[in-house]
């Protein structure tokens, strides 16, 4: 009966796999066309007689400034006394001033973007609207995970915490203050983001005032909609990050074979901890919360939700930025020599995923099914992972 679970996993992981590669390798060259496309062209078709392109009206050189930021007013559009009207309520069509330039939105959005501009914050934009958290926001957040586990390791194991073997019943306590600490801590960091979010949002708000509810609920649609078509692409998406990762992780125990033959591999002590079986059934329930819900959503709020767009703010790079946390969530895993390089690949993909789609909860839900996966393994076909190792 075993022997059959196994045969099906196998089957139907390879399966899955494979399915994965093929979206991995039909996103790869569809995102290729997309850069060739999108690529700024040579200047030679001024020279052909082409008129050149008009230059977007946010962008003209004698408006760069917005409409808050006038010294001879001091008021925004807004507020004109000319009849409260703001530039979207202009009466030459029914269109916003933004409606005239080639990104399709409303003049009130572009007044909202230019009072969060004013403030030093970025709601939109590639990085979503983490409202401007910086690298202190990040640090915090590190040492308030650190922090809370090792004070509650403390609590409910004592000064013998992490030196006991996987799988006993003061790991398994050690354990469960570790999975603790990170579901406070991941309060904390939403509360973070909600609250970085919420202060980036003033502005807008003011600016929308005379638009009614109308005008903010297209925003938050608009917000509510990356993120809906974030999650639902997590699946396909969650495919080929673990094609990919699958392939890394091969090429990794090669290296790490040719390098050191006689090394025995790694396995990850939430795997021993699995085949002891200590704490029974509730046991194998704590590592499965932990592995599924409480380390994706701390390491995903942490890594994609602040340190991404910390980095990206004080780099102005978003390679360096999806490059730097990659590397640093790869690193984290260092406890397991193979898993390093392929979980920086990992790192580095949810880390692009984050900024082309402008959805945090996709990089959740994506770690969560990868998690899902080796759990489902470690449960139900233990071999198939100690074969792999």
């Amino acid at each position: 009966m075993l022997a059959a679970i196994a045969d099906t996993l196998q089957a139907a992981d390879f399966t899955l796999t494979t399915l994965g590669a093929g979206i991995a390798l039909v996103y790869l060259w569809r995102e290729l066309r997309r850069v060739r496309r999108t690529a700024p062209t040579s200047g030679t078709s001024a020279g052909r007689g082409a008129a050149p392109a008009e230059a977007p009206a946010a962008r003209l050189p004698d408006a760069g400034r917005s409409a808050v930021r006038l010294p001879d007013a001091g008021r925004s559009a807004v507020r004109l006394p000319d009849g409260g009207r703001s530039a979207a309520g202009l009466t030459d069509g029914g269109r916003s001033a933004a409606g005239l330039t080639d990104e399709g939105r409303s003049a009130a959005g572009l007044l909202g973007d230019a009072v969060n501009s004013c403030r030093g914050v970025h709601t939109e934009g590639p990085c979503g609207h983490d409202g401007g958290l910086g690298l202190r926001h990040a640090a915090f957040a590190l040492l308030l995970l650190i922090g809370s586990i090792a004070g509650l390791r403390l609590a409910l194991v004592g000064p013998e915490s992490g030196t006991e073997p996987p799988g006993t019943a003061t790991w398994f306590r050690g354990h469960s203050a570790d999975v603790t600490g990170r579901f406070i801590v991941a309060g904390a960091m939403l509360w973070m983001l909600i609250a970085a979010r919420h202060g980036a949002t003033q502005g807008e708000n003011a600016v929308l005032r005379t638009g009614g509810a109308a005008g903010r609920g297209g925003l938050s649609a608009r917000r509510f909609g990356s993120e809906a078509r974030g999650v639902l692409l997590a699946i396909p998406a969650a495919l080929a990050v673990t094609a990919a990762v699958d392939g890394f992780a091969v090429l990794s125990k090669l290296a790490l074979r040719a390098v050191s033959p006689e090394a025995a591999p790694v396995q990850h002590p939430v795997l021993v901890a699995l085949e002891t079986g200590g704490w029974g059934v509730w046991g194998s329930v704590l590592l499965v919360v932990s592995a599924v819900v409480a380390a994706p959503l701390v390491e995903e709020l942490f890594y994609r939700g602040i340190l991404v767009g910390a980095l990206r703010r004080r780099l102005l790079s978003d390679s360096l930025a999806v490059g730097l946390s990659g590397l640093m969530f790869g690193l984290m895993h260092v406890g397991v020599p193979e898993a390093v390089v392929p979980l920086t690949v990992m790192g580095l993909l949810l880390g692009y995923l984050r900024i082309r789609y402008n959805s945090l909860w996709m990089c959740v839900v994506i770690h969560a099914l990868f998690n899902a996966r080796t759990m489902t393994f470690a449960l139900l076909a233990p071999e198939v992972i100690r074969a792999r190792m």
